[in-house]
């Protein structure tokens, strides 16, 4: 397989931005790019393998701060797919690979996407308008339009009605309490790929953060075909319908019968570095390929089309899962070098990555850092990431020198 330093010579230095870039920031290694990273906490493993800037007043600063680098081609990670304005204004000095303002305002429109499932006769969940609110029993969930990593959601019950005036940022949506899982897919011209489908790991009911919080996931997990279909046709019928380009994530309810949409991420997602691991798949590279599919590309769509399936279609003998560990109070971030094994190596899983700097003050209900882990099955790879989780708090415990733990 060609290299993207042989299909893009001229094209190797790529700009990402989002809430945390380093897990597209190794992607584009991998993929042989020079990143430049623009993110919310400049952590020290990203630090030490892109140049980097901090921005400060998130999201809004971003625009300033990317237009004093040199013009190149740039992608988002999560939440800026909430902010169409800065996406068309970073695009007006960087070529954007990935979703414009266009396609954002089509794909997170909650109502638009029950009409294109509804018209091909696939599943789609009971919604209801801001200003036509269902009884709060329960039954329902309260979504902010601009919802991002599960932030935003509530069951909607007395108690949230009593508290939540909603507003025209708000809708709601059928609740369905099965397994949490989203699919990964890349959008080229007149095809759309089923990458994977993943596990999400939510922080539930007990926790001190909010319920739907996002906090890892396991990839890639079997579902039975008849669920694989209709995961893969909801998501060609929305990548078609609603032009996306490249990379993009979808998040599903599944039961024992069928797969329930809930929402679509139009960007490069949290789940991505765990296919690229278990797969050994160099996911941005295809990303860029993809895009470039739509115009004028330096590759057919059969070229694509043959990579991909090359490197789905093999049996998978590694599993990935990653674990977001959150700060239940303030913490002043001490070292965790020693869990980081850090090596050169972008395709070795770490046990420890998105590493605060020492000294970084994490407020409650943020993320501390992420614990990876990899197995050969599915439970031999949670029971690792279960071992991890608990040695890398155990180091949290005694660095703050507090009696309760200080993440999920």
């Amino acid at each position: 397989m060609a290299l993207a330093t042989d299909l893009f010579p001229n094209d190797t230095e790529i700009l990402i931005v989002g809430a945390s870039a380093r897990s597209a920031a190794v992607s584009a290694i991998r993929s042989g790019l020079r990143p430049t990273c623009l993110d919310m906490f400049a952590d020290d493993d990203l630090q030490r393998i892109s140049e980097t800037q901090r921005v400060e007043d998130y999201p809004r600063g971003i625009t300033s701060q990317s237009e004093r680098i040199s013009p190149c081609r740039w992608i988002y990670s999560g939440a800026i797919e909430n902010h169409p304005d800065i996406v068309a204004r970073i695009s007006n000095r960087h070529l954007l690979a990935g979703n414009g303002p266009d396609v954002l305002n089509r794909v997170r429109d909650p109502f638009a996407l029950a009409k294109i499932l509804e018209s091909s006769q696939l599943p789609s969940l009971r919604l209801c308008r801001h200003t036509a609110p269902p009884d709060p029993d329960g039954a329902w969930l309260l979504k902010s339009i601009r919802s991002s990593n599960g932030a935003g959601v509530a069951v909607w019950d007395a108690a949230t009605a009593a508290a939540t005036v909603p507003d025209h940022g708000h809708y709601f949506q059928e609740r369905r309490q099965d397994t949490v899982a989203s699919a990964l897919f890349v959008a080229a011209r007149h095809a759309t790929f089923l990458i994977g489908i993943a596990e999400q790991f939510i922080a539930g009911s007990d926790s001190p953060l909010t319920e739907f919080t996002f906090c890892g996931a396991v990839a890639p997990i079997q579902v039975p075909p008849n669920i694989v279909a209709t995961i893969s046709d909801v998501g060609s019928k929305v990548a078609q319908t609603c032009g996306l380009h490249g990379l993009f994530g979808c998040d599903f309810v599944i039961d024992d019968h069928t797969a329930w949409l809930t929402e679509v991420n139009p960007r490069y997602t949290a789940t991505v570095e765990l296919y690229e691991l278990s797969h050994h798949i160099p996911l941005l590279r295809w990303h860029l390929l993809a895009c470039d599919s739509f115009g004028s590309t330096r590759t057919t769509l059969a070229e694509l089309e043959s990579w991909i399936a090359s490197g789905i279609q093999q049996s998978c003998d590694r599993f990935c899962a990653k674990r977001i560990l959150y700060a239940e109070h303030a913490v002043t971030a001490g070292s965790l070098v020693e869990h980081s094994r850090e090596c050169v190596d972008v395709w070795r899983v770490p046990m420890v990555a998105d590493i605060p700097m020492v000294g970084t003050v994490i407020q409650p209900r943020q993320p501390i850092c992420t614990v990876m882990a990899e197995g050969n099955t599915v439970d031999g790879c949670l029971e690792q990431l279960t071992q991890r989780v608990a040695e890398v708090q155990s180091c949290l415990i005694a660095k703050t020198g507090s009696e309760s733990l200080p993440g999920v």
